[in-house]
C-alpha cells in the first residue's frame, strides 16, 4: 500500500519554496526548496489512514521524513483540508471542517505581512517579507525525530520550552513515542530517556526539581534506608553504581532477567517485613 502511494500520487508544486500571506497548500500540492533538497506537503506514513504535513528528503525515492507538524493530531480526510499561512502571520493547519488542528501559535502582528520559506536545509521558516532576516518561527525550533544540521537541542530561554528529538510511535504512526534524546540541565551531555519514567516502589526522585523540568538523568532514591546488619533484618548485599533502563513486567513474562529489589518494613506495611520485588 505505501509502494502504490509513493509511486502513483502526483504533487504539484506550489509557488517555488514560499508561501506569502493570505495563500493556502492543499492535499495536490507540495513546497520544494529552492535547490530541490527539500520538499513539504501532506503525506501517509506507511499503511496509516491517516494523514500530516511534513518534510522529506525530494531526492531519495524512499519517503524519509524529517520533521512533522501534526504529529499528534493528524487528519483523515485531506482533500479538502489547507496549510495557510493567516492575514497577520500565523502558519495553521485546517481540517476538513476549517477548524485548526496545528498552529504556529504567534502572537498577532497587523499590518505585517509575512512568509513561510521552506530552505534547502530542510528549515521552515516563517520570517516577515519586509525584513527576511526578521525570522519569527521555524521549524529547527521544533524538531520532531530527526536532528539536522543547524537544529537545535537544549531548552530555548527565550520560549521557556524543552527542544528534543522524540521518537515517532511506530512506523505508522509519528505521535510521540517511547524515547527522547535531551540536553542535561548544564549543558554537558546529551542522554537517551523513556518517557515513561517513574520510581519503583519504595524509591523516590533524587531531584524532585529536575523531574519536573522532565529531566530524570539524576535517577532515584530509596525513602527510606535498610538497617543491614542488624540482627532482626539480616545481612544486604549493597550495589553503589547506577542501574538504567529498568523494566517492570508481569508475573510469567519470559525471556527476561530479574534484579529482586529489598524494600525496607516500612515501604510495605501490609506485610510486616521486608520484601523482595521482582523486575
Amino acid at each position: 500500500m505505501f509502494i502504490f502511494y509513493s509511486t502513483f500520487r502526483t504533487h504539484l508544486c506550489f509557488a517555488a519554496d514560499t508561501i506569502s500571506s493570505g495563500q493556502s497548500l492543499n492535499y495536490s500540492q507540495t513546497l520544494i526548496s529552492k535547490g530541490g533538497k527539500f520538499e513539504l506537503g501532506f503525506f501517509k506514513p506507511g499503511t496509516s489512514l491517516n494523514y500530516y504535513i511534513g518534510i522529506w528528503y525530494k531526492n531519495i525515492s524512499i519517503q524519509t521524513v524529517v520533521w512533522v507538524a501534526n504529529r499528534d493530531t493528524p487528519l483523515a480526510d485531506p482533500s479538502s483540508s489547507e496549510l495557510k499561512l493567516l492575514e497577520y502571520g500565523n502558519l495553521v493547519l485546517l481540517n476538513e471542517s476549517k477548524i485548526v488542528i496545528w498552529s504556529t501559535d504567534l502572537m498577532s502582528k497587523a499590518n505585517v505581512s509575512s512568509e513561510a520559506v521552506l530552505g534547502d536545509d530542510g528549515n521552515l521558516v516563517l520570517r516577515t517579507r519586509v525584513t527576511p532576516s526578521d525570522v519569527v518561527w521555524q521549524s529547527f525550533d521544533y524538531p520532531t525525530d530527526t536532528f539536522l544540521p543547524g537544529a537545535k537541542i537544549g531548552y530555548d530561554r527565550i520560549t521557556n520550552k524543552q527542544q528534543s528529538l522524540t521518537s515517532w510511535k511506530n512506523s505508522n504512526d509519528p505521535a510521540k513515542g517511547l524515547y527522547s534524546l535531551k540536553l542535561d540541565p548544564d549543558g554537558n551531555q546529551f542522554f537517551i530517556e523513556s518517557n515513561q519514567n517513574r520510581c519503583l516502589n519504595g524509591f523516590e526522585p533524587k531531584s524532585p526539581k529536575d523531574w519536573n523540568l522532565n529531566y530524570f538523568s539524576g535517577g532515584c532514591m530509596r525513602r527510606a534506608s535498610l538497617q543491614c546488619g542488624d540482627e532482626d533484618s539480616g545481612s544486604c548485599l549493597l550495589w553503589d553504581g547506577d542501574l538504567f533502563n529498568l523494566q517492570q513486567f508481569q508475573d510469567g513474562d519470559g525471556a527476561v532477567l530479574s534484579i529482586q529489589i529489598r524494600l525496607a518494613a516500612s515501604e510495605t506495611p501490609s506485610l510486616g517485613g521486608e520484601i523482595e520485588g521482582m523486575m
